[in-house]
């Protein structure tokens, strides 16, 4: 009794002795964490009253980065767009058949990084089936919101739906009428230059000079060597702005759109006619998009979006295409079309809403250019309706294609595509 009496303490004064070594270490765990976010809290004080200062010019002083966790300046998001497509071939007699494929339309990784206020840099990957390519790679200064400055390898200043990109379009298919307009020939309708944007209120801009179509050294064909694409972008919103480099064509009921915009390129020598001489290309867009909650029509949201073309070019940086099912990269000279109208029809339907949608587009091309890559008018009719369970982060499409290639060719096609982003 004795014996296990005297243990019996003894363990008590362990067991306490434990207790109050884990406390105090504890204690001093949060103590450091409190001394941890009140040394941020002075940092974020500090550079905040750098920033606040302005210099005689009124320009802003440029600061030290505040000292941050790599997660307050770094973000890592991807995005995948995989569909399956049936896709109608050239008929054999009166026999019509389809090809069937599954396909990644497309893999993103996107990363940024911010230095301080002032500096940031974006570096997005593209995946595909060939391996991984640079997507974007840009150096960004923000002076202001009416005054930034991108340089590197980027989205130039463009119609609507390359600044949407892929995956914010109303649609699935990228328009055939956007994907040749910039005819840099890099991977996204990329190029590699410098543009100067920003928002003051209501009214955007963008104005830039790129590489365009790269000649190098003076040659035969090209006397003159090379030389640069210069484009801009100006853009009235009415209603709600979009602020930002890039755009959307549906906002899905979380703003109220309308907007209009003008968009230009130039480049001089950038290709060249048949029998040699080196041509001058320029392109002009003017687009429009409405969208609005409708409370007529039990507060569904009603989006409509249209954009003329003027290509006044020769095929530039683009092989020759007839048109046939998947549509011409490079339509030549000549004018083109796209009206979009679709729906947002009210209350959820298991995880998301239903969004009926047509498109239209259309190209005329200009009998006058001799050397067009499309020797005749094409027109691209698609009805769809997607499924939207988390705006573009998370969609279905589900549409039918009816492509008129001209000379009496016509095809159709079926796509169900899946889009998810994080």
């Amino acid at each position: 009794m004795h014996k296990k009496g005297w243990s019996g303490v003894v363990l008590s004064v362990v067991v306490l002795a434990l207790s109050a070594r884990a406390g105090l270490a504890q204690d001093t765990s949060k103590d450091e964490e409190i001394q941890d976010l009140k040394r941020r809290l002075e940092a974020l004080e500090k550079d905040k009253q750098l920033r606040d200062q302005q210099s005689p010019d009124g320009a802003a002083v440029v600061s030290e980065p505040v000292e941050e966790k790599w997660f307050d300046k770094v973000h890592v998001g991807g995005g995948v767009r995989t569909e399956y497509r049936a896709m109608e071939e050239i008929p054999f007699g009166t026999t019509k058949k389809y090809t069937s494929n599954f396909t990644l339309d497309s893999g993103r990784l996107y990363t940024g990084g911010k230095i301080n206020d002032i500096f940031s840099v974006t570096l997005n990957a593209e995946f595909t089936a060939a391996g991984a390519s640079v997507l974007d790679a840009i150096c960004q200064m923000k002076v202001a919101d009416s005054f930034n400055i991108f340089m590197g390898r980027m989205l130039p200043a463009t119609d609507r739906s390359n600044s949407d990109g892929p995956y914010y379009l109303s649609s699935w298919d990228f328009p055939f009428l956007s994907d040749g307009f910039n005819a840099a020939g890099k991977l996204g309708d990329r190029d590699d230059g410098i543009t100067f944007w920003g928002d003051v209120s209501n009214f955007k801009y963008w104005v830039g000079v790129y590489e365009g179509a790269d000649h190098g050294a003076p040659s035969v064909a090209f006397p003159n060597g090379d030389r640069l694409l210069y484009a801009a972008r100006v853009q009235y919103n009415f209603f709600d702005p979009e602020p930002g480099y890039y755009l959307q064509s549906t906002y899905y009921g979380d703003k109220n759109i309308l907007a209009i915009g003008l968009v230009a390129n130039y480049q001089g020598g950038a290709t060249v006619e048949p029998g040699g001489g080196a041509t001058s290309f320029g392109n002009v867009a003017v687009d429009f998009l409405w969208e609005q909650k409708m409370a007529v029509l039990m507060d569904g949201t009603a989006t409509v979006e249209m954009a003329y073309y003027y290509f006044g070019r020769h095929g530039i940086a683009a092989p020759p295409t007839g048109g046939g099912p998947a549509g011409p990269f490079d339509v030549g000279a000549g004018t083109g079309f796209l009206f979009s109208v679709a729906y947002l029809i009210p209350g959820h339907l298991g995880w998301g809403q239903f969004q009926p949608i047509f498109r239209y587009q259309g190209f005329d091309h200009s009998p006058s250019s001799a050397n067009n890559p499309v020797a005749g008018d094409i027109a691209h009719y698609d009805f769809g309706v997607n499924y939207v369970m988390m705006g573009h982060n998370a969609r279905i499409s589900f549409v039918y294609t009816h492509i008129d290639a001209g000379n009496k060719a016509q095809f159709g096609e079926y796509v169900v595509g899946t889009q998810f982003q994080f």
